[in-house]
């Protein structure tokens, strides 16, 4: 896939909800090897994490939490499993991994000068991988869409 330039999109947040029935119909080592992220990353394929909305929530501080931990709704997920993927790695597969799936990477994915971008700024620091959980916990204090304020937390 990496040398012929094929992506690969999926949605861990499928994977958590879905994620016991899934391991009941494939099997315990047939559900560990299920999207299987590290691995891509590995290997040079570039991925994107879709929201799959409206089957799935929008939140993607969810999709990155359900990426790191690759947990189900009942399991938090092994500390050892290979294929998971840290936060950062997560959300430029989020950002600008999908939009080089676009075929826009020239016009959106990073935040730089001359970039089409919306932004979400968080009220805490991006957690560390082991603490990913409290990315849930960060408030969206302000968003910008094609450079307009679309959300402002209020000030109390």
């Amino acid at each position: 896939m990496a040398r012929h330039g094929v992506g690969y999109s999926t949605n861990p947040l499928i994977r958590h909800g879905a994620g016991d029935a899934m391991r009941r119909l494939l099997g315990n080592a047939r559900f560990t090897r299920h999207q299987p992220l590290r691995s891509a990353s590995e290997a040079g394929i570039k991925f994107s994490l879709a929201s799959d909305a409206p089957v799935a929530s929008t939140d993607w501080r969810e999709t990155i939490v359900a990426a790191v931990r690759r947990g189900t709704r009942t399991t938090t997920g092994a500390p050892n499993d290979p294929e998971r993927i840290g936060g950062r790695r997560a959300l430029a597969a989020m950002t600008a991994d999908a939009a080089w799936q676009d075929r826009a990477e020239t016009v959106k994915g990073r935040i730089m000068h001359g970039m089409a971008a919306d932004l979400c700024v968080l009220s805490t620091p991006w957690p560390d991988d082991d603490r990913i959980e409290e990315l849930l916990d960060a408030d969206i204090t302000l968003t910008l869409a094609a450079g307009r304020t679309v959300h402002e937390r209020a000030l109390l």
